[in-house]
This record gives structure tokens, sequence and C-alpha cells, in this order.
């Protein structure tokens, strides 16, 4: 199996991103929820109480995406706000939590050091140097590349701390493993079990896996 592990697109085998207001859930499908940096500002109680409701749902298996983006016109303090929030919420419904980071790789380290989460956070998008993978993966990080990864950055990363996503391409997750795969010089069969496994782990239970 071909796990999408973040999409923005409603298909099976895959955790599909909505935001609190999009969430309606179908059967057989699983989804994340959350509010993205990029919409921080326009968060009030009633959102809040949207995802907080949505989060507990058994379809929904990771809160996010949030995080923390130095290139958007968003306030700051407000990003921190709302990711600190949903950092919290994971915790509270015992799901992973699914993590923007845009040139604040230093803010999510300090917040993973300070909030000192049980649960899982992953890394999507993850387009950084091989320093970093190796930073993440030191702090207990999990990483999830899409089209665009970067060879040097794979090899730096355990593999068991890898996902595979389409993110918002257009492109088969198929041919994003093919990627991955050639980048890293191994099977893509053998890729895809890896990363089944680890999602296993973290967003159990997943049907049909």
């Amino acid at each position: 199996m071909y796990f999408d592990a973040h999409t923005h697109t409603l298909k099976a085998d895959a955790l599909v991103n909505v935001s609190p207001e999009a969430f309606c859930p179908l059967p057989g499908y699983l989804y994340s929820v959350g509010i993205h940096p990029w919409e921080s500002e326009r968060a009030d109680e009633a959102m809040w109480a949207l995802l907080q409701r949505h989060a507990a749902h058994p379809q929904v298996r990771a809160v996010g995406e949030t995080g923390l983006d130095r290139l958007t016109r968003a306030d700051w303090s407000r990003q921190e706000e709302a990711f600190v929030r949903q950092a919290r919420l994971a915790e509270e419904v015992g799901k992973p939590l699914v993590v923007h980071a845009v040139r604040t790789a230093a803010d999510i380290l300090h917040w993973k050091k300070r909030l000192r989460p049980a649960m899982p956070w992953v890394v999507h998008g993850f387009r950084g140097n091989p320093q970093l993978a190796a930073q993440y993966a030191a702090a207990g990080l999990y990483v999830s590349v899409g089209e665009k990864c970067r060879a040097e950055a794979l090899a730096a990363c355990p593999v068991e701390r890898l996902l595979v996503e389409t993110d918002e391409a257009t492109i088969p997750i198929e041919a994003v493993y093919a990627r991955v795969a050639a980048c890293l010089g191994a099977d893509v069969q053998g890729l895809a079990a890896q990363v089944e496994q680890t999602c296993r782990r973290l967003f159990f239970p997943i049907p049909g896996l």
C-alpha cells in the first residue's frame, strides 16, 4: 500500500487534511483537522469549539496541520498561540500532531523541548537540509516528504521516521514513492512497506492497513 501521509484531496489510503469548518467525514476516509498558521488570526472561540469536537472523532487520526510560518503575514503571537493550543489538544485526544514549519525549525524544536509531548509530531512537506533532518530525528520528530524532497536530506533521516505525501500536488502518490525510493537507492515496495509500518504506529487503527 502507498499510504499518503498528508493530502488536501479526498482519497482513500490517505490522511486528508481539512479545516474545522470543512470537516464532514465520509465513510472509509481518514482525516487530520487543524487550524493552519495562515488562518490563526481568524481563529475565534467558535472555530476552536469545532476543532475540539472534531479532534475526538474516530475518523480524525491527527491534529493539524498547525505550525509556524515566518513567510506569512499572520501575527506571530497568534501563530504561536494556535500552535501551542493544538499541540496540547493533540495530547488531550491522544493523536499525533501534523506540523507546518517554514523557516521555523528552531522554534518548532524549542516548543518540542518545552512542551515535552507524548504524542508524535510529524513535520509535513519537509524540504530541509541533512543537518535539519538529523536534528528533527534526534528530537524524536517524524518528517513527511513530497515530490520536492532532497536526496541528501533523505539519507540523513532514519527510514523509520520517514513518511511520504502529496500535499497539494496533483501527481499520484505512487510517483512520489518512486522519487523518494530513487533518492534513497531503495526498492519502492520495500519503502512503501516501511512507511506502512510507521503509519500503523502513528495513526492506528487505519482500516485496510
